[in-house]
């Protein structure tokens, strides 16, 4: 990244701190919109010409070639997501299939203990229906 471009990002940023500040301010608020189409088109033409001259340096070799062109699509990373989590005793796991197990265990069991966590109704969900100021309609008519 380009020292331009950091400094027009930060000033970007505060115009953004700024328009959330004041959100009725009209003008304040289109400064920071085409300050920020501004430097979105920046940031855009830059990458645009660095891939260019990326490009530009490995037209001759096509192994090389094809390596740029799998860098840019992320055809070789290999990202690995690893999860540590505590356990009810607080001890810190990171075997992925006993965190696969804390998972299911939480996710299956958090509507139910919810439920019974809820205290119960005061009335029955026939007293609801009984004392309804509205009146369900059970005739339909197709015209």
């Amino acid at each position: 990244m380009t020292s331009e471009i950091f400094q027009l990002r930060e000033k970007r940023t505060s115009l953004h701190i700024k328009s959330k500040k004041e959100p009725f301010n009209t003008d304040l608020q289109k400064e920071y919109k085409s300050f920020r189409n501004f430097v979105t088109t920046k940031i855009r033409n830059a990458k645009s010409e660095y891939y260019k001259k990326q490009y530009s340096n490995c037209k001759s070799n096509q192994n090389e070639k094809w390596r740029f062109v799998n860098t840019i699509l992320n055809k070789n990373a290999q990202s690995e997501s690893h999860v540590i989590l505590r356990d009810k005793s607080g001890s810190i796991c990171e075997n992925q299939h006993i965190n696969a197990d804390i998972f299911n265990k939480f996710f299956t069991k958090v509507g139910t203990d919810l439920a019974n966590a809820l205290p119960p109704p005061k009335h029955s969900f026939e007293y609801y229906f009984e004392n309804a100021s509205w009146q369900i309609n059970t005739h339909f008519d197709f015209n």
